[in-house]
């Protein structure tokens, strides 16, 4: 806690010290929350009858420095007695602070660092520096923690906390040929915090080089490469543990162009490549495309082709191909009516036939404006064969039916909308179906002053073949909200669900009541 005290103290000097130059501006929110659980309340992730309250703010600052240079930063926080939110009382969901001018930009905090898809690519709380800019070179250099909450960083066991693992990169980008050629070079480390990892579990260092670009050779033509080598240490508790190298390469081309668009994709990781983060396909072959092509009369073709396979080295027991085709033809129909129709097929085979599965997917969409109202519909047929598993063989199909609209009354303005969906799954082997309902109706009236009513009301009814499994849903929202002034607004909701099932003593209740208040400044 003497950290977040710290941490506290050092942003509110900066509000106070800045703020007669500095440019502020945040979103403070606090919410009572009411919950009332009734039937069987084990089910329920909330409290069976209890009130909570949850304040969230951000604050963002800029201050100019030096004439071009400019100080900035940002905190988002969280106060709140909710566990189904948070499991701290207080925490810091967001902390950063910087500065930057022409040629330079410097943070510590949090921060997104992006060098590539193969060397880093990681959610960090640490330092950044970055040197240069987008048209000529850039020199970045990074350091940090990837953890998911502030709090982690004072945890310090793997069972009270999530993963940690330290990250650290340099990637020089470069632009040449009249900026047609990227080039970017690309170094990541990372290393697993032994502390955060169970007996059981080996801690990776992980070194990764890659270098990766594009060039567009015209208007219409673009490339795309990447190149990475990685090594990675396979437990950093063993001193007799191999390092590992592995390759992972990809190609692609984007062509776009009237009328028509075609992107291909080609790539190959290698079984013990690994990334600082962001990565985890290993030992898989990959090649995709994709092509839309805008014909006469507001039609539109699109057509994919997507194969996988793993196992390329053979070392697992069994290998699995992956084949996807699909096609999607979008047209006008006399009366404006917009329609249209698809296929696809995924094929998916495993040398062991533990998995042999194709599935078959037809679908069809049409859509009119008839001014006052806005109706759609919608029809899919899944085809699912599975030869090492009958069981799983299934017709599923689906319906949908969508309306909406809006009207005036005097000064109030009326939206409405209308949901239903039927779904039927007929199982090949035992000759039953599974029957499925989903009724959705929404309301919203708003008026001049910022008033506004909504209403939403959805009813689920699932009917099994196996009837123990049946069950019916209900969710009712009621929201008032209101903008009190310029910078200070005001939300009410009452939420009703209930679910009941085959067996009644399952049946149980969740009534939530929120009112918040939203002041920005």
């Amino acid at each position: 806690m003497k950290i977040y005290r710290m941490i506290g103290s050092l942003f509110l000097f900066l509000e106070v010290a800045f703020c007669g130059w500095a440019e502020v501006k945040g979103t403070q929110d606090i919410s009572f929350i009411y919950y009332h659980v009734e039937g069987n309340i084990d089910n329920s992730f909330h409290p069976k009858n209890d009130h909570n309250y949850l304040y969230e703010g951000t604050v963002d600052y800029t201050l100019p420095v030096l004439g071009a240079e400019e100080f900035y930063g940002s905190i988002s926080y969280r106060s709140t007695n909710d566990r189904t939110v948070d499991t701290e009382d207080f925490s810091i969901e967001k902390l950063y602070t910087g500065i930057k001018g022409n040629n330079f930009d410097f943070l510590v905090g949090d921060y997104y660092a992006e060098f590539s898809d193969y060397s880093l690519n990681n959610a960090l709380k640490g330092v950044k520096l970055e040197l240069g800019s987008e048209e000529a070179y850039k020199l970045v250099v990074l350091a940090g923690v990837d953890i998911a909450k502030w709090e982690d960083l004072w945890e310090d066991h793997w069972d009270s906390s999530g993963s940690k693992r330290y990250v650290w990169g340099v990637s020089l980008q470069n632009k040449f040929l009249n900026q047609a050629l990227e080039l970017n070079f690309n170094y990541g480390g990372a290393v697993d915090d032994k502390a955060f990892i169970s007996a059981d579990t080996a801690p990776l260092l992980i070194n990764v080089l890659s270098i990766n670009g594009s060039y567009r050779m015209d208007e219409k033509l673009k490339f795309d490469f990447e190149m990475g080598h990685s090594f990675t240490d396979t437990d950093e508790r063993s001193d007799t543990a191999k390092t590992k190298t592995d390759n992972a390469y990809m190609l692609a081309a984007n062509y776009e162009a009237t009328p028509c668009s075609l992107n291909l994709k080609y790539e190959r990781v290698g079984r013990y490549f690994n990334t600082t983060g962001g990565f985890s396909s290993q030992d898989t072959e990959g090649i995709s495309f994709d092509s839309m092509w805008f014909l006469p009369h507001s039609t539109k073709l699109s057509f994919y082709v997507n194969t996988d396979r793993d196992n390329l080295d053979g070392e697992n027991s069994a290998t699995t191909r992956q084949w996807n085709p699909g096609v999607k033809f979008e047209f006008k129909l006399p009366k404006e009516v917009s329609a249209n129709i698809g296929f696809d097929l995924r094929k998916r085979h495993t040398s062991d036939d533990s998995v042999n599965e194709n599935t078959y997917t037809y679908s069809l969409g049409l859509d009119k404006d008839f001014g006052i109202v806005d109706a759609g519909f919608d029809y899919s047929r899944m085809i699912v064969r599975n030869k090492p598993s009958p069981e799983e063989e299934r017709i599923s199909d689906e319906y949908t039916l969508d309306l909406s609209g809006d009207f005036k009354i005097k000064e109030a303005k009326l939206n409405w909308g209308f949901s239903e969906t039927i779904t039927h799954d007929n199982y090949r082997q035992v000759k039953e179906a599974d029957f499925i309902l989903s009724h959705s109706l929404s309301l919203k009236l708003s008026f001049p002053s910022s008033l506004s009513f909504e209403a939403k009301a959805t009813v689920g009814d699932n009917n099994y073949y196996q009837n123990e499994q049946d069950s019916n849903t209900y969710d009712y929202i009621f929201t008032v909200s209101r903008t009190l002034r310029d910078n200070l607004a005001f939300y009410l909701s009452y939420e009703k669900k209930s679910y009941s099932y085959w067996d009644d003593a399952q049946n149980y209740s969740e009534t939530i009541l929120t009112c918040k208040f939203s002041y920005v400044f």
